[in-house]
């Protein structure tokens, strides 16, 4: 047959020669064991063929469950991490957005050498576990600018370790080009998230009036707060309302945080026009910030009170109040449970059922039982100890306000009374600076003059709807525990970023905690050498006394 086919080579195709030798081969086969039946009974009673034959099962029942193992390892590759900072898992948040991803998605990494991107993160193992948690959906591609010059050149790589995330259905990017190792995670999920919504929002912290600058690095400042917005693709700017006719349509979103100075009308009416058209606002007010931008919330039923909250607990410094009380019934808080620091807060008095008034308050962060308030300005307060009339926690330091604008009232705005020194005394010193300028034609001070007093000063265009159902307000009584050197502490960080996404309705958006790189090292003393030598010992002499035993008594037997 093999040589009919070596002469005929059109009759080989397809490999029919190899299968019919095999077939061949397996006929020979049964045939000489049909005509062999009693030597094959004989050969397989010999105990050297039963021998053979239990090692051949074994063996073969070996590579079996090996082989099962290893399919199910790659079917369900699952990894366990035995850090004790789980350095080397994806955070609960990150798996949930993973599992909800519509579209592909890939992640592309621009690096010279990825090894020594971070020197205390495994970043290729953290884009590994991206990668299998994407279930398939998010794909990793890992390239040199020097080697791939023309893909780089397309992707616009102007410098080395750049991150870019890309929907492959919509084509929308999102780049991370200061890659943190603290950050990784935080900043990786977040450009997934922003590379499936699309644009950025932008956030406008109003300034001007003594509060903390968006670039400033001291304790005192509010740096490490933009970064962590700006690495969550939103967009941050400062505006100054007295500089301004009216709220920018651009902002999406106002940040109020820590006023130190007295604001006029003109500037509060500006806010509540923004409010009566549906903007939103995260308000951040201390017991240092001036009454008339505590009042300005009395309009939502809640009141920042003139006291200091105080922990019992804490005699060293009693003013720093932390708490992990939260309510699990608005989102800001919703399965969070770090613990948060408030240093210098204040109580917020929270009304009634306001619903009927069309105006929900919800507090979402309160103290402890344990913790107290004084009444009375905190410079002014000299006697901290405990005593009958002081307000006891539980006690609000969140709440959220959420008005309705169909059913919305209007509320004519309150002369502040605790501030009336400032229009006292400011508001003769502007009027005669007015009348010694030559006023334009047909203006009239008087009227200027009233029109402010009553806020009626607001800009004639009505501002941008920004919801058309509702305006929000996320209102905190303490101002310090957003500032540098406090944030990085607990979960300040995050209760502020879950506070911003819950107000522009970015609730896949997180603030992952920061991880403890810290290395984690074994060492091992000479007495715990010497264990583990005695250990050795132990178990060589107990095989040792049993070997001899074993063979003592075969030697009996024999």
């Amino acid at each position: 047959m093999i040589a009919i086919w070596s002469f005929v080579p059109a009759l080989n195709a397809y490999g029919v020669t190899y299968l019919v030798l095999a077939g061949l081969g397996v006929v020979g086969i049964g045939l000489w064991i049909f005509f062999s039946l009693d030597r094959v009974g004989l050969w397989f009673k010999q105990r050297s063929t039963q021998f053979m034959l239990s090692l051949f099962v074994m063996a073969l029942m070996s590579f079996v469950i090996l082989g099962g193992i290893n399919w199910v390892a790659v079917v369900k590759n699952e990894k366990i991490d035995l850090t004790a900072n789980k350095l080397h898992t994806l955070s609960t948040q990150t798996l949930g957005i993973l599992d909800k991803l519509e579209n592909p998605i890939r992640v592309r990494v621009w690096t010279t050498n990825l090894e020594v991107l971070s020197p205390n993160i495994d970043v290729k193992g953290l884009l590994e576990n991206y990668r299998m948690a994407g279930d398939g959906k998010l794909e990793v591609e890992i390239r040199n600018p020097n080697e791939f010059m023309g893909e780089a050149t397309e992707d616009q790589i102007r410098r080395n370790n750049v991150f870019i995330v890309k929907d492959l259905k919509t084509g929308r990017e999102s780049r991370i080009e200061n890659f943190s190792d603290s950050k990784g995670e935080e900043q990786l999920t977040n450009a997934i998230i922003n590379a499936t919504k699309g644009r950025k929002k932008q956030i406008c912290f109003i300034g001007g009036y003594g509060q903390p600058s968006l670039d400033n690095r001291d304790p005192q400042g509010i740096s490490s707060l933009n970064e962590s917005l700006e690495s969550s693709n939103y967009e941050t700017r400062e505006i100054v309302l007295s500089n301004i006719e009216s709220i920018p349509k651009e902002c999406e979103m106002l940040a109020n945080i820590g006023p130190r100075n007295v604001p006029v009308e003109r500037e509060l009416t500006m806010l509540r026009d923004y409010l009566n058209a549906g903007g939103d606002m995260l308000a951040l007010m201390g017991p240092r910030s001036p009454a008339v931008w505590k009042m300005f919330f009395k309009d939502f039923g809640v009141e920042i009170r003139e006291d200091l909250l105080l922990d019992r607990l804490r005699r060293d410094n009693p003013v720093l109040v932390q708490t992990q009380n939260y309510s699990q019934d608005v989102n800001v808080t919703e399965g969070f449970n770090a613990v948060t620091i408030f240093p210098e807060a204040s109580s917020i008095q929270v009304p009634g059922d306001l619903h009927k008034e069309g105006v929900s308050v919800r507090t979402f962060v309160s103290t402890e039982a344990h913790v107290y308030s004084k009444k009375g300005e905190i410079n002014s307060i000299k006697n901290i100890r405990p005593s009958a009339s002081d307000l006891q926690g539980p006690i609000p330091l969140g709440v959220l306000i959420e008005r309705s604008l169909a059913n919305q009232v209007e509320v004519a705005p309150e002369k502040p009374t605790s501030d009336g020194a400032y229009f006292k005394f400011q508001w003769p010193e502007l009027i005669a600076s007015a009348q010694a300028q030559e006023a334009p034609e047909g203006f009239d001070l008087a009227q200027a003059q009233a029109a402010f007093d009553l806020g009626e000063a607001a800009s004639d265009e009505p501002p941008e709807i920004k919801n058309a159902n509702q305006s929000r307000v996320i209102l905190f009584s303490n101002d310090l525990f957003v500032v540098n050197g406090i944030v990085g502490q607990g979960g300040n960080m995050d209760l502020f970023l879950n506070s911003v996404n819950s107000l522009l309705n970015d609730e896949s958006l997180i603030g992952i905690r920061p991880r403890d790189l810290r290395q984690t090292f074994l060492r091992v003393t000479p007495q715990d050498m010497r264990m583990v030598v005695g250990f050795f010992l132990i178990a060589a002499g107990l095989f040792l006394v049993f070997g001899i035993k074993a063979a003592r008594r075969r030697t009996t037997m024999a």
